[in-house]
């Protein structure tokens, strides 16, 4: 299986996008010596920009802030709060804390399926009360309405079939459990590509469907994937993100292949980096720097008498 050592998407006509209803990003540690796997995991998290809200209000931060102090943790809590579990587990004091912070994760993955499932559900409801057309121009209010009750089906959608990725990460890789959930996640998305192949939420689900082949111990499968991805022309701003995301993605599958190719990696890394230079703060401008920088180590290390 291949080791991971050292996570807007909507239709581009859509401009913004309420709150998240996954996880919000942990920032991954390269440097600090945090396990790599559980980088990659909260990566794919924080390169869902388009899961997130376009612009942050203060007011809105505060609001929400305080609802969260009275009402039950929502499914983007609960996620948040199984990520941490999972990274804090990674450095437990004994195997006893280990064990009882990864079942608390999967009871947490667990509680946020349940009300993403509901969510998804009302979502569905709400937008099928629209119909099948509504005219732009004729009822612009009501277009905007069901667009927007779409946006929040296609989120949850996304959410639920990533779901079972991050379930994942809760399991040692030669746990048969492990396995099982990224082969559920490789299908959901599978699914969810299929159906959505033409917008960008379907194009996201293909690049994590290429995250659980990578995973599952199938390179030549994830690379296909995202060579595939990169092959389309990336004008719009979240075409490039979704590029971006890629390239970081096969920047680390190639890493941990044997042997690695340095070269090419480093290749790859600087063209993108030409190319996206507004990116490069971003959390996947930041691992492809990662990952450039660990193709180069590796070179200088073989390269050493």
């Amino acid at each position: 299986m291949t080791s991971s050592k050292n996570n807007d998407r909507r239709p581009p006509a859509l401009d913004c996008q309420p709150q998240a209803v996954v996880a919000s990003p942990i920032r991954p540690q390269y440097e600090s010596g945090a396990p790599r796997l559980t980088a990659i995991v909260t990566l794919l998290i924080a390169a869902l920009p388009f899961l997130q809200s376009d612009l942050v209000c203060p007011q809105r931060a505060a609001a929400q802030s305080t609802a969260a102090k009275q009402d039950p943790p929502g499914a983007t809590q609960l996620i948040d709060k199984a990520n941490d579990s999972v990274l804090r587990a990674k450095t437990a004091a004994s195997a006893k804390q280990r064990d009882e912070l990864l079942q608390q994760a999967r009871g947490q993955f667990e509680q946020a399926r349940q009300l993403l499932q509901k969510e998804a559900a009302d979502y569905e409801k709400e937008w099928r009360t629209f119909g099948a057309f509504i005219d732009a121009k004729k009822e612009p209010e009501q277009f905007r309405r069901k667009r927007e009750a779409e946006q929040k089906k296609l989120r949850t959608e996304l959410s639920l079939a990533i779901l079972p990725y991050q379930l994942a990460q809760s399991y040692d890789k030669d746990h048969p459990n492990h396995q099982a959930a990224l082969k559920e996640a490789g299908e959901k998305l599978e699914l969810l590509h299929q159906k959505h192949r033409s917008q960008i939420v379907g194009r996201y689900a293909r690049v994590y469907q290429g995250k659980c082949f990578e995973e599952l111990g199938e390179p030549r499968k994830a690379l296909g994937i995202y060579s595939e991805l990169l092959s389309h022309t990336a004008e719009a701003p979240v075409m490039k993100k979704l590029q971006a995301q890629a390239t970081h993605f096969k920047l680390i599958c190639l890493n941990s292949q044997d042997p690695v190719e340095s070269e090419l990696i480093e290749a790859i890394a600087r063209k993108w980096i030409q190319a996206n230079p507004t990116l490069l703060e971003t959390a996947d401008g930041k691992g492809i720097l990662a990952e450039q920088a660990r193709a180069a180590k590796n070179r200088d290390k073989k390269a050493a008498p």
